[in-house]
């Protein structure tokens, strides 16, 4: 039985039990069974008339979620194919810019080892706009692009100076003549050789490459003056070559005398000097003051005991006075003074030697002081010769030697000239301090010596002798 009929049967009977007769309330089941049943037969064909719209409808609607799903993965992949596509052209993208970046630096050194090869001569010709080329790189307002098209001006000044350069390039410019004045003629450029002839005909020689904006003229033969003069003015002749492609004559332009040497050293090659000069005065006069010092002769101061202890003063005295220095000058006081006790006679006699030894001393501590100070003189020029090369290397960079060799020259003249005046101030001041030394070492032990005697008896003093 179905359960709401059976539901409906219980709900009646309890309904017929409280206030009805059970026939009563078993129609009244009956009656409501059957209403029930026939609205539940309503609902079941109302459910059946609309199944089978609700199914096709069902059907199409999954259809069309098909559809869109087969969309969706369609765009799915098309979005994934889009997404490969855009990462291939960036790569791509990236690979021609690394490209571009090559090539420019490519352009930029090229320009710098075009402008880093030309000859001060050739400044005139092509420096200027290699130097606008290689300002371009830093010009942040243009596109790289157009910097790139703009420096590949550069390929034709190269070339162009290659064709000039090919048999020979004779041109007009000025360059500087041995004296450092600036003269104007002709250049001509020849394999690795560069030479120039002055308008007046008055100097031509090699001209020498630098940092500098115009070329250096070497005469390295005056003889060659006039050959090289008609050859850069008709184009033909017969001119001196280097067969050592510069070597030689960069040998040639080294040779110095003492004098352009001592120049190179600059302002401190001064007082380094002044020094020198002072010291090596002073060391020859003293010199010549020490070592002329009368000494005594061996044996003389036996002889002078002996006298003293004889009574023969006079005859000491007068032996003294024939050896002469600064120990006869103390053993005549001490002669004079031998009766005194022996303390009192060794001071009397070491005033005497307190009374030499500054005059010994006097001038060897001014030679002292040289050398330690020409040393110190060298380093502070070496300081500031390494100060003028840094700043000299900021304004040329470091391609050129020749524009930083006056502050290199200043750093190690300076340092080579303090040490050769310290190292014989240094010996001279200890060989006369030694001499000096033992002057008074001398004098110390014939004061001893003739104290220790006057105070001897004979006999001893004669055993001592033998």
């Amino acid at each position: 039985m179905h359960p709401l009929k059976t539901i409906l049967c219980i709900y009646a009977l309890a309904t017929a039990i409280n206030a009805e007769p059970l026939s009563q309330l078993q129609q009244q089941a009956v009656e409501r069974s059957e209403a029930v049943l026939e609205q539940v037969n309503t609902i079941r064909a109302q459910i059946t008339e609309e199944k089978i719209p609700l199914g096709q409808e069902l059907r199409a609607l999954e259809a069309s979620t098909t559809e869109k799903r087969r969309e969706a993965d369609r765009m799915e992949r098309l979005r994934d194919n889009a997404t490969g596509d855009f990462a291939r052209m960036e790569e791509e993208l990236k690979i021609r810019n690394d490209e571009l970046s090559f090539i420019s630096g490519m352009l930029n050194d090229y320009l710098n080892r075009l402008n880093g090869s030309l000859h001060s001569s050739e400044n005139d010709l092509y420096s200027e706009e290699l130097l606008r080329l290689l300002n371009l790189a830093d010009d942040s307002s243009m596109e790289p692009t157009t910097i790139m098209v703009e420096q590949q001006a550069a390929i034709d000044i190269g070339l162009k100076r290659i064709r000039a350069l090919t048999g020979g390039h004779i041109f007009d410019g000025s360059a500087v003549a041995p004296d450092g004045s600036f003269v104007s003629g002709k250049f001509g450029i020849f394999g690795p050789s560069t030479y120039f002839a002055s308008s007046d005909g008055k100097t031509a020689g090699v001209a020498e490459n630098g940092a500098s904006l115009a070329a250096r003229v070497f005469v390295f033969d005056s003889g060659a003056t006039g050959a090289i003069g008609s050859l850069l003015t008709s184009g033909s002749g017969s001119i001196p070559v280097d067969t050592t492609l510069g070597r030689a004559t960069a040998i040639a332009t080294t040779n110095e005398n003492l004098w352009q040497h001592i120049r190179k050293g600059g302002i401190w090659m001064v007082p380094i000097l002044s020094f020198a000069a002072v010291a090596w005065i002073l060391a020859l006069y003293k010199a010549f003051e020490i070592l002329t010092v009368r000494r005594l002769k061996p044996g003389v101061l036996l002889d002078i005991l002996t006298l003293v202890r004889t009574k023969q003063l006079a005859e000491a005295t007068q032996l003294l006075k024939e050896q002469g220095g600064p120990t006869a000058k103390m053993l005549l006081k001490g002669v004079k003074f031998h009766k005194l006790p022996k303390d009192s006679l060794e001071e009397l006699m070491a005033e005497d030697i307190l009374e030499t030894q500054p005059k010994l001393d006097r001038g060897l501590s001014v030679i002292t002081v040289t050398a330690a100070v020409a040393p110190l003189l060298g380093l502070l020029g070496t300081v500031t010769g390494m100060i003028n090369t840094f700043k000299l290397i900021t304004l040329f960079g470091t391609g050129d030697a020749k524009s930083l060799s006056s502050g290199i020259s200043e750093a190690l003249i300076t340092t080579e000239f303090g040490l050769i005046v310290a190292i014989p101030s240094l010996l001279m001041s200890a060989y006369l301090s030694r001499q000096a030394q033992g002057i008074t070492g001398e004098m110390e032990n014939a004061a001893i010596s003739f104290a220790n005697g006057v105070g001897l008896p004979e006999e001893v003093e004669t055993a001592k002798a033998s």
